[in-house]
């Protein structure tokens, strides 16, 4: 069973990957550099950009809380989750081609698979982050573990914007479409 989903999560990703790298050559050309206007950028300072790898602290500390809460789920749920994380992506891939934005950061940063401005609704860190959460917040039996995952989910937000890796609107539809996502195929009906 985890072969297998492991095996499925992969290949999804490294397609995703591929499709992104190739997007950044299409897209990049077609998005301006100068920044959008943002609530949360225009009143806070630039330079917490020079920060940039805090979300991914925040990522790598929330999936090893998830993988240490995989021995809470029976195989149907795993297999659920796992359908939903790959879906999520999928959505987050189309949704990077269809607008080419301007990169949040005065200055262009080169980091993880994409080197430009359009990756960025929705927020492929708080897909993550956020969907690991929700799914720990059902089977976890430790308030530890639910108040450590919360917190990152929480830093993994407000950090991703304030390091100008997003928008505050591509975080904000990023929280609506995994709640709604998580409470459609994977709380369980009463």
């Amino acid at each position: 069973m985890y072969y297998e989903l492991g095996i499925k999560i992969i290949v999804n990703y490294m397609a995703i990957a591929f499709i992104i790298a190739r997007g950044d050559k299409f897209l990049k050309p077609r998005a301006h550099n100068k920044p959008s206007w943002d609530v949360l950028h225009s009143i806070t300072p630039e330079n917490w950009g020079n920060y940039y790898l805090i979300p991914d602290y925040f990522l790598v500390a929330n999936t090893l809380l998830f993988i240490g809460e995989l021995k809470d789920f029976d195989k149907y749920m795993l297999n659920d989750t796992a359908n939903v994380f790959i879906s999520l992506h999928w959505i987050r891939v189309i949704a990077i081609f269809l607008t080419a934005m301007p990169s949040p950061a005065k200055m262009d940063r080169a980091y993880g698979f994409s080197t430009s401005a359009h990756d960025l609704i929705l927020s492929g860190h708080n897909i993550q982050s956020l969907l690991t959460t929700l799914v720990i917040n059902q089977v976890s039996q430790s308030y530890l573990v639910l108040i450590i995952s919360w917190s990152c989910a929480i830093g993994n937000i407000f950090s991703a914007i304030l390091n100008r890796h997003h928008y505050t609107i591509d975080v904000y539809l990023t929280i609506i479409i995994v709640y709604l996502t998580h409470q459609l195929y994977l709380v369980p009906i009463d």
